[in-house]
């Protein structure tokens, strides 16, 4: 079991890496820029979304609430280009699992789903992210079920997960 928790990383939080390690704090910020950029474009930015971002923030990277808004802060100062985004997502995807990946994208869909709305810049975005972070439609189906139904994923889902179906 200790084999196949160190294959996972954690799942209970994004507080460490795929390695167990600590998640340092570009990498933190790495993924608070992915729930940013949901709503970064978002006409209707509202409060909702913006707790819903702090939220994610603070309980998945297990931060204080100072520390989660410095953090937010610092990914709202974040340039808009194609290149810094890419350098996030590649961070993502060398440091973390694909069950840690997947609650990301989980995070981001939270953040989508904060106002009750999905417009088509939100839809276009969470299918991006998760091309880019090589997830499968699979996974990705399954971190939108997390953000519906605020479930967060278990380890029993993540091995799951990684086994083969016959499709």
């Amino acid at each position: 079991m200790k084999a196949i928790r160190q294959y996972f990383g954690s799942v209970d939080s994004l507080s460490v890496d795929e390695g167990g390690d600590s998640t340092t704090e570009d990498l933190q910020l790495a993924a608070a820029v992915l729930l940013v950029e949901a709503n970064r474009d978002n006409k209707r930015n509202n409060a909702e979304e913006s707790r819903t971002i702090f939220k994610n923030i603070e309980k998945e990277f297990r931060l204080t609430a100072e520390q989660a808004h410095a953090l937010v802060e610092l990914a709202e100062r974040s340039p808009k280009n194609e290149s810094t985004m890419s350098d996030f997502i590649e961070q993502i995807n060398a440091s973390f699992s694909d069950p840690q990946k997947q609650r990301i994208l989980a995070m981001v869909w939270r953040v989508i789903m904060a106002d009750g709305v999905v417009d088509h810049y939100e839809s276009t975005y969470a299918v991006s992210l998760r091309t880019k972070m090589n997830l499968t439609m699979e996974q990705s189906i399954r971190a939108r079920r997390m953000a519906e139904d605020g479930e967060d994923l278990t380890l029993e889902q993540a091995e799951l997960s990684s086994e083969p179906t016959d499709i």
